[in-house]
């Protein structure tokens, strides 16, 4: 194992081992998920660059296609699920309500402008507090209640996060 040192408060160490003085660093990874296998009809994104997906999971339009990962409900795998959840329940359409082509397209376009209101630069997706109404969207969407902390600083500011109020999705959807 290579050792390498550290250096002191205020240096940046380069890979280059060179030592450059710092009073900031900001890691930000930065991306544009590009889809160049999909037909150029599919719409992904808008000319802004931002996603344009129906609750931030499908391209309206697009018939049997989804992206799970792409809404941010809680950042973490339990989001993942909850997406993957719906978008399961979109393809075999037992959503309780299917809004057609125009109507993904009015929707994805009302959400895209009020995210520039409150998270302007957001590029269509969901960060903060705003996350949790994602979840709430998505089971509403499956006809399963909201499951909420029940006060406000319970559900923004409590340690442990949200993710053990979600238990027994899969059988609330089966009906067992």
């Amino acid at each position: 194992m290579r050792s390498r040192r550290i250096p002191t408060r205020g240096w940046l160490l380069l890979p280059s081992g060179e030592e450059v003085a710092a009073d900031v660093i900001v890691f930000a990874t930065g991306h544009r998920i590009l889809f160049p296998f999909l037909d150029t009809s599919v719409r992904v994104h808008d000319d802004d660059g931002r996603l344009r997906l129906y609750r931030g999971i499908v391209p309206p339009g697009a018939d049997r296609l989804g992206f799970v990962g792409f809404r941010q409900v809680f950042n973490n795998i339990m989001g993942v699920e909850l997406t993957a959840q719906w978008l399961t329940s979109h393809f075999r359409a037992t959503l309780r309500t299917t809004p057609g082509e125009h109507e993904m397209w009015a929707d994805t376009d009302a959400r895209l402008a009020w995210q520039e209101q409150v998270l302007p630069g957001s590029g269509g997706y969901d960060f903060g507090p705003y996350r949790i109404h994602c979840a709430d969207e998505l089971l509403r969407d499956m006809g399963l209640p909201s499951r909420r902390a029940g006060n406000v600083l319970a559900e923004y500011l409590l340690p442990g996060g949200v993710a053990h109020r979600y238990a027994g999705l899969t059988r609330s959807r089966s009906g067992s």
